[in-house]
């Protein structure tokens, strides 16, 4: 055997070295997203356990977002949203006090105690919780009935009358 078969065989080693990692890699990847594929992953919280998940198993963070194809920003993100706990408090109390004032001038007065709410997130919270305010009831005319409208005799006796019949008139005469 020459310097130059040896030489090849050398590199025939290695990769097939190489590619026996591949496969290895391959089947890995394969395996742990055959345990994830069981359920179905709805949203970014429910990819980001699974990425915790598969790192438990001993992956790294970049494989497992690579396995389960999300971003790597996602394994990372958190939640930046404070608890809306004491503002809920704060609104009920509000709420209780003024009754008839709707989430927008509620949220006046929690911007004038420093408490800063998104309008949308006050409209969510005050409509889970039921504050809304009830709406008033329209007040209708009363009619009353059983008073007969007495005939017309005359002229100039009842002038709803009048009108409506020169008027009629004179709207029939033009056509």
């Amino acid at each position: 055997m020459g310097s130059d078969d040896v030489a090849s065989v050398r590199q025939l080693a290695e990769e097939n070295v190489r590619l026996k990692r591949i496969v290895a890699e391959q089947t890995l990847d394969l395996d742990a997203y055959k345990i994830l594929i069981e359920k179905k992953r709805l949203g970014p919280s429910q990819r980001k356990d699974e990425v915790r998940a598969l790192k438990a198993l001993g992956f790294s963070e970049r494989r497992a977002c690579r396995i389960l194809s999300s971003s790597r920003s996602l394994a990372h993100y958190q939640l930046r949203r404070p608890l809306a706990a004491p503002t809920l408090e704060r609104l009920r109390a509000l709420a209780a006090r003024h009754r008839r004032f709707g989430y927008r001038r509620l949220g006046v007065l929690l911007r004038r105690e420093g408490t800063v709410v998104n309008h949308k997130r006050l409209y969510r919270i005050y409509a889970q919780d039921g504050l809304a305010v009830p709406m008033r009831r329209k007040r209708h005319v009363r009619y009353e009935r059983g008073q007969a409208i007495e005939e017309v005799t005359s002229v100039d006796q009842r002038w709803s009358v009048d009108f409506l019949s020169r008027g009629y008139a004179e709207y029939s005469a033009c056509k």
